[in-house]
């Protein structure tokens, strides 16, 4: 492995680190443009740290004692402010590693379920053509600050394809741009509230859309004012579906314990099959995830990866 690469969530910024000799038998990756080294350090594990080892980030989740830094979440302190980033292998030439989410429905809520309908899931199969696949949320600005997000985006352009061709439906959501309501104001604050306000940005609705998402002109392309892709009012999604005879939707974009879990939530609500894609979907770190993943599951439809998903289209097309 040449080095590692620091994303901070909020904006982007890249930091880089190439491969720089060992440190305790580890090896050890220096800043590019300061001498500020990624380290395995005795009695910390892996960290950021000067070369007095003054640590200013660590793993979240990871302790760090793995012979490599560990990918995903890290976090840093700035003087009194602190950031959080996706650390990336970057493998030379090859392609750079995003982080996935380490997923997992427990088998309690699996025996749960097969206890009480005689199967693990409630929609074994799928009728493509009275099936949709919902992608929530998918722009720049929370693409951009998510590695999580970014390693996503395959599953969902795969599951777009063979809905397509399967003859289903593919809506792609965005947030709608305008004025933060007062009540957002009140409780995100002013700054924030608007950042979110403007998350959608502007123009033609395909092009909002972050740039490697693999789109087509026959798919529905909407914008929504609330969390909820499905809740009545601030969102036409639900009435287009209708009129396609929709009876299924497949769950997938980010934040995956936000718009996600609310938009399936609601489609349940509505009366509408839900199937919440777990590798589909991504959120800031696993537990999030998770947790959301386990109350769509117990409560409001099922949850399933991508490739059970395109299995289940295929084995419908050869019906």
């Amino acid at each position: 492995m040449s080095g590692v690469k620091f994303v901070r969530r909020v904006d982007g910024l890249t930091y880089e680190f190439a491969r720089e000799g060992e440190m305790h038998g580890f090896p050890s990756y220096k800043r590019v443009d300061l001498d500020i080294w990624c380290r395995r350090l005795p009695g910390f594990g892996w960290v950021v740290c000067s070369e007095s080892g003054e640590v200013s980030s660590r793993p979240f989740d990871d302790a760090g004692r793995g012979d490599l830094p560990p990918e995903g979440v890290w976090v840093s302190r700035k003087g009194d402010r602190s950031y959080v980033y996706d650390l990336i292998r970057d493998d030379g030439d090859a392609t750079p590693t995003l982080p996935t989410h380490d997923w997992h429905i427990e088998a309690r809520e699996y025996a749960r379920h097969e206890s009480r309908r005689g199967r693990r899931f409630a929609y074994p199969d799928l009728d493509p053509e009275r099936t949709a696949l919902a992608v929530i949320d998918m722009v720049p600005l929370h693409v951009s600050g998510n590695a999580y997000c970014r390693a996503i985006v395959p599953n969902i352009n795969r599951l777009a394809d063979a809905l397509r061709t399967a003859g289903g439906t593919v809506a792609w959501v965005v947030p709608a741009s305008g004025e933060p309501a007062e009540r957002a104001s009140e409780f995100f604050g002013p700054k924030i509230a608007e950042t979110y306000s403007d998350a959608g940005t502007s123009g033609p609705l395909p092009t909002r859309l972050w740039p490697d998402l693999a789109t087509h002109d026959d798919d529905l392309f909407v914008d929504k004012s609330g969390f909820s892709a499905f809740f009545p009012g601030r969102c036409v999604l639900p009435q287009l579906l209708e009129q396609r005879h929709i009876d299924t939707v497949l769950i997938t974009g980010t934040v995956t314990n936000v718009c996600c879990e609310s938009s399936a939530r609601d489609a349940a609500t509505l009366d509408f099959r839900v199937i919440m894609v777990a590798d589909a979907n991504a959120a800031r770190r696993d537990r999030d995830h998770n947790a959301a993943l386990h109350t769509i599951y117990r409560s409001f439809g099922d949850v399933r990866p991508a490739s059970d998903v395109l299995t289940m289209l295929d084995i419908a097309t050869q019906i």
